[in-house]
């Protein structure tokens, strides 16, 4: 095939992709209270920095930084629906693999390897298949990386420092919490050039490096929330209290065997490690060391895969670049036999509502809980926050949702206590108030309430059971 034919090929592939992305069903559970944001704002009434959507944190400071790609999620579900918001999430999706296959393709991996490995890796971002604006911080990342093989292949033209700043300061308001991953990458990329530099094998056009480096902090600032953004995304890494609150979403649980997705991530970095070894031959430092990094923060966490398996691209490329035919063989053979753990793992996902948001309260759930909670003192399933406070606000107001961190650590502490119906609930349960309560039938909480004769049943149909308590 010649270049015009994997051209077409690709421009092919890419418009199936993008049609059946747009068609897929299943919601991230936090893409309503998105979607409820952006419409705001196109109607000119962003609450700003005052949380407005809850009883329980009404009027603290909440950073929204995120607030550009909120919009465009607005603007296009305002024009074609979810449809719409999913073609353009898919594309970004498509967008990224390919720029993962010219990560590894770069390090000089034959074509069809490269194509493969970015395709498996692909499997590795299966947690951005539904619309989340962490794709944005993906490709964001992949664009870094890209820019920094330029800069290690002496291809690093002035121009290029211009269009990353760019891309920076968009990335900051798409998806400011993840912007961090920007300039935090090339900082780690020069702090390892300066070592080598003092040794005696440093790489010149250094000081492009680190003014982009530099400049991409301050890129940050752009966002309207300025020193605030950064500030947030370190913290959310170093402070105990986020911690304990991330405990909450099982996407911030670290690594467990027990756990399909983190076991083919494992054999994704052991597969890297072996391929190296037979390889003997190291990336550039800096692309070694910012692999290193991101590979440990993915068995940190969850969320963080997608991420790590995006910056450990460039490592795969170096092994399977130098090492034999007959080594490259058999590690295809360990990532195919790895890629089996996809079974078990799709199914793990579909019965997880946590994960893929299956689990949504049904139409006639909904319109019972606008009827009769307006105005009371709502507790709601975290999972379902989005969908309530899009669908009820301003007459409905929340518990709690996927904006953990504008609740505190003692509100997220009472919340599972509540839904948890744990040894002290129902002092939680006084303290707070609460009149209401909204979640699947089967939770803890609402087993309890149903032996408390103060509160009675006004809706139930399986997928959700509003309950009332009656007036003291």
């Amino acid at each position: 095939m010649g270049v015009r034919a994997y051209a077409l090929a690709g421009a092919l592939a890419l418009l199936l992709w993008v049609l059946a992305g747009s068609q897929l069903k299943g919601l991230d559970p936090d893409f309503f209270w998105h979607l409820k944001v952006g419409e705001l704002a196109l109607a000119g009434q962003h609450p700003g920095l005052a949380e407005p959507f809850s009883w329980t944190a009404a009027g603290r400071y909440w950073l929204d930084h995120e607030w550009l790609g909120e919009v465009v999620w607005a603007w296009l579900f305002k024009l074609g629906g979810l449809p719409a918001v999913k073609a353009l999430h898919w594309l970004l999706l498509g967008g990224l693999i390919g720029a993962v296959g010219l990560l590894i393709g770069r390090e000089g991996a034959r074509f069809r390897v490269a194509a493969c490995s970015a395709a498996f890796i692909g499997c590795l971002l299966f947690p951005w298949y539904l619309p989340r604006l962490q794709v944005v911080s993906g490709l964001g990342l992949a664009l870094t990386l890209l820019y920094l093989q330029a800069w290690n292949r002496g291809n690093f033209r002035p121009w290029m420092l211009v269009a990353y700043e760019a891309l920076l300061i968009a990335w900051a308001n798409l998806h400011g919490g993840g912007a961090i991953a920007g300039p935090g990458t090339l900082s780690i990329a020069v702090a390892v050039e300066l070592v080598q530099k003092l040794r005696g094998q440093g790489r010149p056009g250094l000081r492009w490096l680190a003014a982009t480096a530099a400049m991409g902090w301050l890129g940050l600032a752009v966002n309207p929330s300025t020193l605030q953004l950064p500030l947030f995304s370190i913290a959310a890494m170093i402070d105990p209290r986020i911690h304990e609150m991330n405990q909450i979403i099982l996407e911030w649980h670290g690594f467990a065997f027990e756990k399909p997705f983190y076991v083919l991530y494992l054999a994704w970095i052991c597969a890297i490690v072996l391929g190296l070894a037979a390889a003997r031959k190291l990336p550039a430092p800096s692309l070694l060391a910012v692999g290193l990094v991101w590979a440990w923060m993915g068995f940190g966490a969850y969320r963080n895969i997608p991420l790590a398996a995006i910056a450990t691209a460039p490592l795969w490329g170096a092994a399977v670049a130098h090492a034999s035919r007959k080594a490259v063989v058999g590690l295809g053979a360990a990532l195919a036999v790895a890629l089996m753990a996809l079974h078990p793992l799709l199914a793990t996902r579909r019965a997880d509502p946590l994960a893929i948001g299956e689990r949504m309260p049904s139409a006639q759930a909904l319109d019972a809980l606008n009827a009769h909670a307006a105005g009371r003192k709502l507790l709601n399933w975290y999972m379902w926050g989005g969908e309530v406070l899009f669908i009820g606000y301003p007459r409905v107001k929340v518990f709690i949702d996927g904006r953990q961190y504008v609740y505190g650590l003692q509100t997220n502490r009472d919340y599972l206590m509540l839904a948890t119906a744990g040894p002290e609930y129902q002092k939680v349960l006084a303290q707070y108030d609460v009149d209401a309560a909204f979640f699947p039938p089967e939770w803890p909480i609402m087993k309890a309430l149903h032996r408390d004769p103060r509160w009675h049943t006004v809706f139930s149909d399986g997928s959700a059971e509003l309950m009332l308590r009656a007036p003291r």
